[in-house]
């Protein structure tokens, strides 16, 4: 095996037990689901504990190989002097080119904390923009929705949900406890923010921001953009007729709130 290709090899290897301990180190310290949907928890910390003998077993397979492959360098003697030099020099910028690449894999994934996708890349994404799957908890496909009352029980996917079906007639009237990071309304900033949260059906990376419309023109003044909140109100008529918003939640009391552990809604 040259020593080219010894360099590939080990590079590739190296960037698999990155990618292998920063899984483990995720899923040990409940944060994987920061990133994939949990269904798929276990599997991934399946799949990189296999890895991880994968790993091993190439590695002791190419430490036997490179120490049965006699030194090029040696067998150079026949070479040219250039030659062997621009070799040598080939393979120190590839062995140092090997080393910063793994080192950067390495600060992103095992030194920087793990982050939550942000209200930045909810004003992005646009809120919501795409279908939400299922029924809204206690409501069926073609049943009634949840009784008036039990508000503290749905989140913001069941409300965003109540508030797209039939024009938001089961959400009307109803009183809502809703947990969320603020996001400024798109078309008018200054009249409210959706209280958001991201929907995550496989991973982060197709995440979508959904929310609830709240209806506080001097929101800025106590809050900024990504800061989480719980919301209490009663959903209503939206004034502006021509906004896409039907409802709103006009809020009884906003205040501020901590992040969940878990920030996603499935």
């Amino acid at each position: 095996m040259s020593p080219d290709a010894l360099i590939r090899h080990w590079r590739g290897l190296l960037l698999g037990a990155v990618g292998v301990v920063a899984v483990l180190h995720l899923g040990a310290s409940d944060r994987l689901n920061w990133y994939i949907h949990p269904r798929y928890v276990w599997f991934t910390i399946i799949m990189a504990a296999i890895a991880a003998l994968l790993i091993v077993g190439a590695t002791l397979t190419l430490s036997r190989a490179n120490a049965r492959v006699p030194d090029p360098d040696g067998e150079s003697a026949m070479d040219a002097e250039g030659t062997g030099r621009r070799s040598r020099n080939r393979r120190s910028l590839g062995a140092v080119g090997t080393g910063v690449l793994v080192a950067c894999a390495a600060i992103a994934l095992l030194v920087l904390p793990p982050a939550q996708l942000s209200a930045e890349t909810a004003i992005q994404r646009q809120v919501n923009t795409a279908g939400l799957p299922g029924p809204a908890s206690g409501a069926s496909a073609a049943g009634p929705a949840a009784a008036p009352g039990d508000g503290e029980e749905l989140t913001v996917r069941d409300w965003s949900l109540l508030l797209r079906q039939n024009g938001g007639a089961d959400a009307e009237g109803r009183t809502a406890s809703v947990l969320g990071f603020i996001v400024p309304d798109e078309q008018d900033p200054e009249a409210g923010f959706h209280v958001a949260r991201f929907f995550v059906s496989c991973c982060a990376v197709d995440a979508q921001p959904i929310g609830v419309p709240v209806m506080m023109p001097d929101w800025q003044e106590a809050f900024s953009a990504g800061d989480w909140v719980r919301v209490d109100g009663t959903f209503m008529l939206n004034p502006d007729v021509t906004s896409a918003e039907q409802l709103l939640l006009a809020p009884a009391s906003v205040s501020p709130a901590e992040a969940p552990d878990d920030p996603y809604v499935y």
